[in-house]
C-alpha cells in the first residue's frame, strides 16, 4: 500500500505523513524536492530480503524495510545457519561457542534435537515435553552456556546488529526502515537506529528478563516444542530476534530530530488515543467516559477543518476525537492498527455519540479533557 500511495505521485499530493516520510529521506539524502517532484516507489519481489520495498529520488534508489503491529521480529533463522555466519564473519569462534549455541537452540539436552521425547505435565498440569527446557528452567541449569553466548554478542554487538537488522542472510540493502500505515507512521534511518540500539543497548540492564539479548533487541528459541506437536517440530533449532520495543524506539529517535517537539508529541498523543483504546477495550480510559458497553463503540481521531465563526476560516477543532457508534470488522481495524480517522470510516455506516469530544494532553499531564 505504501508503493501505490508514493508512485509516481507529486510530492504535493502526498499525504502529511507520506511527505514527512519522503521529506526526512531527502533531508538525509541531501536531495531537494518541489511540490511538483514526482515519486518513484517499487516493491521488492524477493522476500528473503530485508527490504519490502525501495523509494527512488534522484536515479537514486534506497531500501526500505516495513514493519507493522508490536512483536516485530526482525530476524529468523536455523541455528546452523548462524553458526555458518559467524564462523566465516569472525575469528574468535571456536568449537565451544559454536556447540553452545546448538544446545541453547534445542534445548533437549542434544546439539542436534535428537533427544527423547518424553511426556509430563507443567505447574498447571497440562501436558508437555518435559525433556525440554523452557526458558526458566535453561538459565537455572545452564547459567553460563548463556553467558558463553552473551559475551560473544556483546564483542561483536555492532556487526551483529547490522546482521540482524539490516543485512540478514541474503546480503539485503536496508537504508531505511518503517514502522506503520500510510497515514500513521514512525520512520529512521539504519545508521540511526543501530546507533540508538548501541547507546541504550539492554544487555546490561538488570531489569532484562532475556536469556539472550543485543543492542534493544531479544533473541529467543523460536520454538522449543514443548506441547509436542508435529507442526512444531518442524519450528525447532530456529533463533529469533524480537524488537518490541520498536515503536517506542522510533519515537524517540524522530523526537531528537523534530523541530517541533511540542507538535511531535501531540500528534503521537492523539494517535495513540485512538488505537490503544479500540485495541484495548478494558482500557482504564474507557472507565473515565462511563459507557458500560463498549463493543461497538470506538475512538475516531479528527482530521478534518471546521468553518470558525470568528475568523471564517476553516480551522481544527477543539476536540482531538470523539466516540462513535459502529459495527466495524476485525480485519478493517487490523488493517489499520485500530487507528480510526474520520477519513478511514467516511464509507462507513456509523453514529456520532454526542457530547463525547476528547482533548488529548500531552503525556506528562496525565490527562485528557472529555
Amino acid at each position: 500500500m505504501i508503493v501505490k500511495a508514493l508512485n509516481n505521485k507529486k510530492f504535493k499530493d502526498l499525504n502529511l505523513n507520506m511527505k514527512n516520510f519522503i521529506r526526512y529521506i531527502a533531508k538525509n539524502e541531501n536531495i531537494e524536492l518541489d511540490n511538483e517532484y514526482i515519486i518513484k516507489s517499487i516493491y521488492e519481489k524477493n522476500n528473503k530480503l530485508k527490504q519490502d520495498l525501495y523509494v527512488v529520488l534522484e536515479n537514486r534508489t534506497f531500501g526500505i524495510s516495513v514493519k507493522m503491529g508490536k512483536g516485530n521480529s526482525t530476524h529468523q533463522e536455523k541455528c546452523e545457519d548462524f553458526i555458518d555466519f559467524i564462523l566465516k564473519h569472525f575469528n574468535d569462534v571456536d568449537q565451544q561457542l559454536c556447540d553452545d549455541i546448538r544446545f541453547f537452540a534445542w534445548c533437549d539436552g542434544t546439539l542436534n534435537g535428537t533427544g527423547p521425547v518424553i511426556m509430563g505435565y507443567d505447574e498447571n498440569n497440562k501436558p508437555r515435553v518435559i525433556s525440554r527446557l523452557n526458558k526458566d528452567e535453561f538459565i537455572n541449569k545452564y547459567p553460563m552456556i548463556v553467558k558463553r553466548i552473551q559475551d560473544f554478542l556483546i564483542k561483536h554487538e555492532e556487526d551483529l546488529l547490522k546482521h540482524y537488522l539490516l543485512v540478514g542472510n541474503h546480503d539485503s540493502k536496508v537504508d531505511y526502515i518503517y514502522h506503520g500505515t500510510i497515514e500513521n507512521g514512525l520512520w529512521t534511518s539504519s545508521d540511526a537506529v543501530i546507533d540508538y540500539q548501541l547507546k541504550n543497548s539492554k544487555v546490561h540492564d538488570p531489569h532484562n528478563t532475556a536469556l539472550l539479548s543485543i543492542g534493544r533487541m531479544n533473541i529467543q528459541v523460536w520454538n522449543r516444542g514443548l506441547n509436542g506437536s508435529s507442526s512444531s517440530e518442524k519450528k525447532r533449532g530456529q533463533l529469533q530476534l524480537k524488537y518490541s520495543s520498536m515503536e517506542k524506539d522510533f519515537a524517540k529517535i524522530m523526537f531528537k530530530e523534530v523541530g517541533n517537539k511540542g507538535t511531535f508529541i501531540g500528534d503521537m498523543e492523539e494517535f495513540d488515543i485512538s488505537k490503544v483504546m479500540n485495541q484495548n477495550k478494558k482500557h482504564k480510559n474507557w472507565k473515565l467516559l462511563n459507557i458500560e458497553d463498549n463493543s461497538n463503540i470506538y475512538v475516531v481521531k479528527v482530521d478534518k477543518k471546521i468553518l470558525s465563526h470568528l475568523s471564517n476560516k476553516k480551522v481544527f477543532p477543539k476536540s482531538d476525537a470523539y466516540l462513535i457508534q459502529a459495527d466495524i470488522s476485525k480485519d478493517f481495524l487490523l488493517e489499520r492498527e485500530y487507528l480510526l480517522k474520520e477519513n478511514y470510516i467516511q464509507d462507513l455506516e456509523y453514529n456520532i455519540i454526542s457530547n463525547t469530544g476528547i482533548s488529548v494532553k500531552q503525556r506528562n499531564s496525565k490527562k485528557f479533557t472529555y
